[in-house]
């Protein structure tokens, strides 16, 4: 699922809401398509079908008068494909645990923290903030096979984005870059290397008086070739992606978002698409 997972895509990432915001929320994730689970495998005409449900923590805080966020994942997956490998077709299964993801932000530039009763959305707002991904080895991982549910490798994405919010318009840039370790128990006995692979990804999203959004989005990623035991194999991203966000107040501390993303260009590894519908429950605290 790594390079799957990579390649998400994260509208109002950077947006000013209030300190002491908590949002638990239960997602379930289906995609399809052309996936590389782990870079680097030595496969041909791989098609996954994947079925992910995940839960998922957020709260902003106050960082020295500066608004911060943090944002933890747990996912869980049941994976079904088919592949060709050394010229024969075959196809398995795979269930389990994701890598886990945590993301730090804070906003550099922009209004200043505040709590919600203290709280007062401005008609024109530019923020500047910065983040930080890591993703966590915990997920499945069998060192006798090529297609993995986990990665067996730490990755770490450090990110820098840009929001503008005039009306109910919202504009969003981010540009950041995923790092990894190595895997030095790729196929049990080989060590799998990656190249950065950089992110960019821009969004334009509308805030409707009734308090439902809608974004548009759109994300470019490039880098990431692999190599085995120092031997690249010619797996260079260049690929481009496309989808939307929808997000259903239902009152005041329930709501509901739904996601689809599909490849635009792809010169390889994500040429699938990926539909999320997640259900959240918000609330403040101290």
């Amino acid at each position: 699922m790594g390079t799957l997972r990579a390649q998400d895509l994260a509208p109002r990432a950077y947006t000013h809401v209030p300190t002491g915001l908590n949002v638990l929320a239960m997602a379930f994730s289906w995609s399809q398509g052309s996936v590389i689970t782990n870079a680097g495998a030595p496969i041909q005409d791989l098609n996954i079908t994947g079925y992910a449900p995940a839960l998922v923590y957020f709260r902003t805080f106050n960082v020295f008068g500066k608004l911060g966020r943090m944002r933890a994942l747990l996912p869980f997956a049941h994976l079904k494909g088919d592949a060709v490998f050394i010229g024969q077709d075959t196809s398995g299964t795979r269930t389990g645990l994701v890598d886990a993801r945590l993301k730090l932000s804070l906003n550099l530039f922009g209004p200043p923290a505040a709590t919600a009763k203290d709280f007062r959305p401005a008609q024109k707002e530019t923020i500047l903030g910065v983040s930080l991904v890591v993703s966590m080895p915990v997920g499945q991982y069998d060192a006798s096979k090529i297609i993995n549910i986990g990665a067996n490798r730490w990755g770490f994405k450090p990110e820098l984005g840009l929001s503008h919010r005039f009306g109910r318009w919202s504009l969003e840039a981010y540009g950041g870059v995923w790092l990894f370790t190595d895997n030095s128990e790729f196929v049990e006995v080989s060590t799998l290397e990656q190249d950065p692979l950089y992110s960019f990804q821009w969004h334009i999203s509308y805030t409707f008086k009734s308090r439902i959004w809608l974004a548009f989005n759109n994300a470019y990623f490039r880098g990431g070739e692999t190599s085995v035991d120092g031997e690249f194999k010619n797996d260079f991203q260049k690929n481009w992606r496309a989808g939307a966000t929808l997000s259903v107040p239902l009152g005041r501390r329930h709501s509901v978002k739904a996601l689809f993303h599909t490849g635009v260009a792809t010169r390889i590894g994500s040429d699938f698409d990926i539909f999320t519908i997640a259900y959240q429950y918000a609330w403040f605290s101290g």
